[in-house]
């Protein structure tokens, strides 16, 4: 009996496999060549690069992609990837660097019009507290505590500014204040 249940689970789970394997397989041309493109990346960067140029690096997850942008040492004035290069930065036990990609950060956003941050901000609804908690971090990191607060509220000012009725940016002052309460 207890060979007869084995051989079923077995079944069972040969079958299941199967299945996940079906439903991850890429099934249209530009599928297969995000596959084909994330594993030449993986081995041979400039091998992808030079076949599929620099179009197909927003289809890496977005870690991977915000690490090889790092890598290929593109500079953008894009304030996500900023951020994200911060981000790595402090993961790396580089708090200098980190806070200098959180204040470029900061000073892109800030330089926008209104009506363009809001917009581009409402792929994260959070990223301003995100952004000024990471700032407050780095200076903490670098007996700046002070410097930190100073930053953070500058961050939180900007806010302030660009969603004055705070009802539509809830999920950005629940943040807010869940990191206030931090500090």
């Amino acid at each position: 009996m207890d060979e007869k249940k084995k051989k079923k689970k077995e079944v069972i789970e040969d079958e299941t496999q199967q299945q996940e394997t079906e439903a991850t397989e890429p099934t249209t041309l530009i599928e297969k060549e995000i596959v084909r493109f994330n594993e030449i990346v993986a081995k041979d960067p400039q091998r992808a690069y030079s076949r599929y140029g620099y179009s197909l690096l927003c289809s890496l997850p977005p870690e991977q992609m915000a690490r090889e942008v790092l890598r290929l040492r593109k500079r953008t004035d894009d304030p996500f990837d900023l951020y994200n290069r911060g981000v790595f930065e402090a993961q790396d036990g580089k708090p200098e660097k980190a806070l200098k990609d959180f204040q470029k950060s900061y000073a892109v956003l800030a330089e926008m019009d209104e009506a363009t941050a809001v917009h581009y901000l409402r792929r994260q609804p959070t990223f301003l507290a995100d952004l000024a908690f990471n700032l407050y971090l780095c200076h903490c990191e670098q007996d700046q505590k002070s410097e930190g607060k100073k930053e953070f509220k500058q961050v939180q000012k900007l806010a302030k500014g660009l969603y004055p009725d705070q009802e539509t940016s809830s999920a950005l002052w629940e943040a807010f204040a869940e990191v206030e309460s931090e500090l």
